[in-house]
């Protein structure tokens, strides 16, 4: 007893030693003006949101699934044309709006959050805490409104102190979360809250309430029925009720009964307007939630108690609920079969374009399991090659991605090379793919471009000072032509000024 004690209490002085550090740590951010303006310029506000990413980045809390991130992603764009279109948003906004970024946190609380520079957290447990994607993008809509009416920037204008500390709150909380010990995570946590709630760092109330009104009118104007918004907060409130304490999301968004009744009396005032049906996207938001849940679950080693039943006698929702649990179950006999009878069942659908890309993300995910990388690989190109494909589908990059690290496992240098090209014109910020790009210039012996694509690499996730580095080591190493030499020295300078920016 009197061990654990003393272990306890060790951990709370090595808790308050991090938190003092990361404190100072924000204090070293850049100077975006002085604590008395207004809101920080828009530049400012992307270099702040930038560090803060770099930072969870590097905490190893960031979910790195393409898939669903990609889904993500091409819903909150959707999201942020219908705003344009119905001059929801405007101005400056526009401008802010336009490098836009969303990614995943791996942690099961129910919250999402905006980072200045127009990025948005959501974590895992939102996507399983939700019963339509209606529901989600309720969240979504309003962390994109605080967003797009810079209530980030203007709270750190308006007391950069506290802002700094609000920020090193969240760092401790992904701290927190990535700990193998759970009394040094809760202490984390808490000490991080408690920071947050001593200098009263939540949204004020005309803040929250700007950005429900502007989060309703987005989500309406995105075709989702306003009651989505009201269901949300209901099972939030619930949740509150029954936890004894606030969910993540009130922590930073505080909800009272006015704000409700304002919600629902512009719902009403509002339900005279037609709204398309959302039952295909919804179909595939929920096979997303599907997947991942099943995948962190085994990724977690997690025990569950979920028993594999007769596939035969189940739509195609719980077909597909139960090819993961049964990849996940190790029963790879069984995944096979109910794939295959998926796969049939599904090219019949009308809008099987829809899910056809993630039915053979499936297969290759299977094959791959199998050993059978070649078999990934005719997998990927024969949906590459099929008519419905499109560059454009959220299960792309991830589908790609299967066939680059199967190249890789069989050792076919070239055709990596060439599809991990043709991944990085597409989707540029792929730290992951630079980072398999910079393996395979190894394997080729092509050192130059092993740090040049490992330059990339660290440039992606927000590490300029190791991406220089990197960059000056290509230059130093062997000879160059001149082509290569003067487009190395034109991203050198582009990383250097960057630096600059950030250190001024």
């Amino acid at each position: 007893m009197l061990i654990r004690i003393f272990f306890h209490n060790f951990l709370k002085i090595i808790i308050l030693f991090n938190f003092l550090n990361l404190v100072n740590a924000f204090a070293e951010l850049p100077d975006l003006g002085s604590s008395s303006s207004v809101d920080l310029s828009l530049e400012g506000e992307k270099i702040l949101g930038g560090q803060i990413y770099n930072r969870l980045l590097n905490s190893g809390i960031i979910l790195d699934d393409a898939e669903a991130t990609d889904f993500l992603k091409l819903e909150l764009k959707k999201i942020i044309s219908a705003g344009v279109r119905d001059n929801l948003i405007v101005g400056e906004s526009l401008k802010l709006i336009e490098g836009f970024d969303i990614f995943l946190i791996n942690d099961p609380m129910l919250n999402a959050f905006a980072l200045p520079g127009a990025k948005i957290g959501v974590h895992t447990g939102l996507i399983f805490g939700v019963d339509t994607e209606g529901e989600f993008m309720s969240v979504l809509t309003h962390e994109l409104a605080h967003v797009t009416q810079r209530h980030i920037s203007r709270m750190y204008g308006n007391n950069k102190e506290s802002s700094a500390l609000m920020m090193a709150a969240a760092i401790l909380s992904a701290m927190a979360l990535t700990s193998s010990n759970a009394d040094a995570a809760m202490g984390i946590i808490s000490l991080g809250q408690g920071a947050a709630l001593q200098k009263r760092l939540s949204f004020s109330k005309s803040a929250e309430n700007e950005a429900d009104r502007l989060g309703l009118r987005l989500l309406q104007a995105s075709g989702y029925h306003p009651n989505e918004m009201i269901s949300m907060l209901e099972k939030l409130s619930l949740r509150n009720r029954l936890s004894a304490k606030n969910a993540p999301w009130f922590s930073t968004h505080p909800l009272d009964y006015e704000r409700i009744a304002e919600i629902e009396s512009r719902i009403s005032m509002n339900l005279r307007k037609n709204f398309k049906n959302n039952s295909q996207i919804q179909n595939a938001f929920e096979w997303i939630k599907i997947r991942l849940e099943n995948n962190l679950r085994f990724t977690n080693n997690e025990e569950s108690n979920l028993l594999l039943i007769d596939s035969g006698k189940h739509n195609l929702k719980s077909l597909w609920e139960f090819f993961w649990s049964s990849l996940r179950h190790g029963d790879l006999k069984l995944a096979t079969k109910t794939i295959n009878e998926l796969s049939e069942s599904v090219s019949l659908l009308s809008n099987r374009g829809k899910f056809l890309p993630m039915i053979s993300v499936a297969k290759a995910t299977l094959f791959k399991k199998l050993g059978k990388h070649a078999q990934v690989v005719n997998e990927v190109e024969s949906m590459e090659k099929s008519s419905g494909f499109s560059i454009q589908h959220h299960s792309a990059r991830a589908l790609l991605r299967l066939k680059l690290e199967s190249l890789l496992s069989l050792n076919q240098l070239q055709s990596a090379e060439k599809t991990a090209k043709w991944l990085i014109e597409n989707w540029p910020n792929d730290y992951t793919v630079w980072g398999y790009r910079a393996m395979i210039a190894e394997k080729l012996n092509q050192r130059s471009n092993a740090h040049i694509y490992t330059a990339e690499k660290y440039a992606a996730m927000g590490e300029w000072d190791m991406a220089s580095e990197q960059l000056r080591i290509a230059r130093e190493g062997e000879k160059l032509d001149y082509i290569t030499l003067s487009k190395l020295d034109f991203r050198l300078n582009q990383i250097n000024s960057k630096i600059k920016e950030i250190l001024k």
